[in-house]
């Protein structure tokens, strides 16, 4: 009697633990993604609009690179942690002699937002300094609203030379 009480006692307690430990990943059980592959047309899309950006930011078109970000936007990159709203003021000081985008790779991490990344190769200067020689790993949030795309989050990051390399 003592032990049926013991065992309906600590029962739900084992089968909690167990269902916890069933949920937790492992080594051979990988944990869910909430992270999908874009749809084709929403990745081309995207690479669209991150094209977009890059012309018009090579000829200095400040109102096409204000009108493809959102006013609410943030960009970090090695000018520091900037809102979008001053991009305006900062686009004539850079100088973009060339560029290319590699590796481009969309996700879907929401509905209507999504995250590309890709390798971003360029010639460039801001206030007449040379920008690193690169490559820069970049990524830049998407989101929809209504049927234009805005970025909403851009982040750069100077690829670390290989040993022995230097830039």
């Amino acid at each position: 009697m003592r032990v049926r009480r013991m065992l309906a006692a600590t029962l739900p307690l084992l089968l909690a633990v167990a269902a916890h430990a069933a949920d937790k990943p492992s080594m051979d059980k990988p944990a869910m993604s909430i992270v999908k592959p874009a749809s084709p047309e929403v990745a081309a899309a995207i690479h669209a609009m991150e094209e977009k950006m890059n012309v018009a930011f090579k000829a200095k078109d400040v109102a096409t690179c204000v009108s493809i970000v959102d006013a609410g936007g943030m960009m970090i990159d090695a000018t520091g942690i900037t809102p979008t709203t001053a991009m305006a003021s900062m686009i004539p000081d850079f100088e973009v002699r060339s560029y290319s985008m590699d590796n481009y790779q969309v996700v879907k991490l929401a509905p209507d937002t999504y995250l590309a990344t890709y390798l971003w190769k360029v010639d460039a200067s801001y206030k007449g300094q040379a920008l690193p020689a690169g490559p820069i790993y970049a990524s830049t949030v998407w989101v929809k609203h209504g049927k234009d795309w805005k970025g909403v989050f851009h982040q750069e990051s100077a690829a670390m030379p290989a040993p022995g390399e230097t830039h």
